[in-house]
């Protein structure tokens, strides 16, 4: 699966009017594309660190969403 036809960049942008239920569900679909890219292409592809690095944003989004309520 190439990084190209996954839509988490666009999802990223999207996250600003989530709610905090579909940014979790957003960063469990990004986690498992993470996953499945580290198998087919390993660890250390450049595909698997963006999508490493795009988690790491949705991740500190739902922190700083967890952390004003």
């Amino acid at each position: 699966m190439k990084l190209e036809n996954y839509q988490v960049v666009r999802g990223l942008e999207d996250s600003y009017c989530m709610s905090r239920r579909e940014l979790v569900e957003k960063i469990e679909e990004t986690r498992e594309h993470m996953i499945r890219l580290g198998l087919e292409e390993g660890l250390v592809s450049n595909n698997t660190i963006v999508v490493s690095q795009i988690l790491d944003q949705l991740l500190n989004k739902l922190d700083k969403i967890s952390l004003e309520h």
